[in-house]
């Protein structure tokens, strides 16, 4: 159920960048990616983590969508380290 959650939220931040809502999107993210670190933490499964990675990656796209660079690349690198 955790995944589905994870999914739905992934949805509607994917809907607010749709309608440039950068800051509906950046929460909705930043909620994705505690969920997923919290499962991933739990499961300490690839796939788990690989989840995680996603969730840094939309995070990295609404920073470079702000023109938050130094953000994108903090996120950016953040996903290499898990990778």
């Amino acid at each position: 159920m955790l995944r589905v959650r994870s999914l739905a939220l992934e949805r509607v931040g994917r809907t607010a960048l749709l309608f440039d809502d950068l800051e509906s999107a950046s929460a909705v993210f930043e909620r994705r990616l505690e969920l997923d670190v919290e499962v991933a933490s739990s499961l300490q499964t690839p796939a788990a983590w690989r989840n995680v990675l996603t969730s840094e990656f939309w995070l990295a796209d609404v920073a470079e969508q702000r023109q938050d660079l130094a953000d994108a690349e903090a996120r950016f690198a953040r996903a290499l380290g898990l990778a």
